[in-house]
């Protein structure tokens, strides 16, 4: 099956979205909107928060954001349905449009994880 983009395929592993970006300067009161509206639309699609944090610099890294965001979703059409989500439209075009000086945004399904 594809997704709304028509380039994936889609099942029942989970999907990682994984956000990184540069705010503009003094936006942090638009962003604590866009944050507290994003919060029923997280829970009404099952999506966990997996990891919140800032990038580091090191010999090895190609690009540091100050924002960092690690999300799971049940799966790729869960995802397709919260960003395509009338009420998330709303939230991205009058907050976080307004709070991302640069925002990267890369989704992927979970094929599994390594062996301990």
């Amino acid at each position: 099956m594809k997704d709304s983009i028509g380039n994936h395929e889609t099942g029942d592993e989970p999907a990682i979205v994984i956000v990184r970006g540069k705010h503009y300067r003094d936006s942090e009161e638009l962003y604590e909107k866009y944050r507290l509206g994003c919060k029923p639309l997280l829970r009404k699609y099952g999506v966990q928060i997996v990891a919140i944090g800032s990038g580091c610099e090191s010999c090895y890294t190609t690009e540091i954001y100050p924002g960092c965001l690690i999300l799971q979703f049940p799966n790729v059409r869960t995802a397709d349905d919260f960003f395509n989500d009338p009420e998330y439209i709303f939230l991205k075009e009058n907050y976080r449009d307004k709070v991302y000086e640069e925002i990267h945004i890369s989704l992927f399904r979970l094929q599994g994880l390594p062996e301990k």
